[in-house]
């Protein structure tokens, strides 16, 4: 759920604060080895802090205290050597106990009253795990978010690397000024550029989707032409089908873009079926997919986009809720998607 309060977040700030005239400076900070530095003392005091049963607090430093670790080289192994810092990577507790030790920065980030504000509420950055991206309608302001990541970073032994920490400016059609060339992170100069992938989406500063739209034609491209599916039954091709090209990863975020880079799409969708079964080009597919209980290309746009727009809407996060009661979710770029592709398919330019 935590990923769908993100891309909610990023897809109302862009489309519904940006509409309004006002151009939004955003910063994409780049955490280097995030998990791995994590200090196990400050993890612990922040659990105390926090009221969690200290017999929890004692399992979990039994368990990171007497861990051990070894360096293979080819069939060669080192000694056992401990370690002092990091959360173990893979586990079923590694995103909470991270999110425990940067919960701090949100807090330090939403008392700054500096940033980007919806009602009387101050929304200044989005977090998800270690990625983490800070914004604000002025320089000033973004410099402000910056300087407080950057003494968050230095408490607590993290490392934000400036020289891939990416500016993007989001601007309406009426603003002219270039991208600002005096915002600093940790003494190095934050480059702004047209586009930046956050969490494998493309956001594009003119805020249309087509960027993120190309990326999934390439996708499909990529997952059709994988290997050779002649041993393949048609069961199995079907359910690789299902498991590499219906889930179109955040299809549910488009809503401006051109017919151009949909029908691309489309097309993507269908010549991909065709060269897992071996269909010719002249062919229509869905006769097929319909014979295997397969959805069609629209199909697969509304079931997203409706599963999302109800987890929304379901939601109990105060500023979700907020939004979708205040005008600007019923006429934004989003709503009005819902809309079309829910009564009658269409698709808006």
């Amino acid at each position: 759920m935590a990923l769908t309060c993100v891309f909610f977040y990023l897809n109302r700030l862009r489309l519904v604060i940006v509409s309004k005239d006002t151009p939004v400076f955003s910063a994409f900070l780049d955490a280097s080895k995030a998990f791995d530095r994590t200090n196990h003392n400050l993890l612990f005091a922040k659990l105390i802090k926090r009221n969690v049963p200290i017999c929890i607090v004692r399992l979990l430093l039994s368990w990171y205290r007497q861990q051990t670790m070894q360096v293979k080289w080819g069939t060669n192994y080192s000694s056992p050597f401990t370690v002092t810092n990091g959360v173990r990577q893979g586990g079923v507790l590694n995103t909470y106990l991270f999110a425990v030790y940067l919960d701090e920065l949100s807090t330090q980030l939403g008392s700054a009253r500096a940033g980007c504000t919806v009602g009387n509420m101050v929304v200044n950055h989005l977090k998800f795990a270690d990625d983490i991206c800070v914004f604000s309608p002025s320089i000033s302001g973004l410099q402000c978010l910056l300087n407080i990541c950057g003494d968050y970073a230095a408490e607590h032994e993290i490392t934000f690397n400036g020289n891939k920490t990416i500016g993007v400016l989001f601007f309406p059609k009426k603003y002219k000024q270039p991208a600002p060339s005096n915002v600093f992170l940790i003494g190095v100069g934050v480059q702004f550029f047209d586009q930046v992938k956050y969490l494998g989406v493309w956001i594009n500063a003119s805020l249309k989707d087509d960027d993120d739209i190309q990326r999934q034609v390439k996708s499909l491209y990529c997952a059709a032409n994988r290997g050779n599916f002649d041993q393949c039954s048609p069961a199995l091709k079907n359910t690789l089908f299902r498991a590499y090209c219906m889930p179109m990863y955040a299809c549910q975020l488009w809503s401006k873009y051109t017919q151009t880079g949909m029908k691309r799409l489309r097309v993507a969708y269908s010549n991909a079926y065709r060269i897992m079964h071996y269909i010719p080009r002249n062919v229509s597919v869905r006769p097929h997919q319909a014979s295997h209980c397969l959805r069609t290309f629209d199909a697969v746009l509304r079931n997203n986009l409706y599963r999302f727009f109800i987890r929304c809407t379901s939601s109990f996060n105060f500023f979700i809720r907020s939004l979708q009661m205040s005008d600007a979710f019923h006429k934004s770029s989003f709503f009005l998607n819902y809309s079309t592709l829910m009564c009658g398919g269409g698709q808006i330019q």
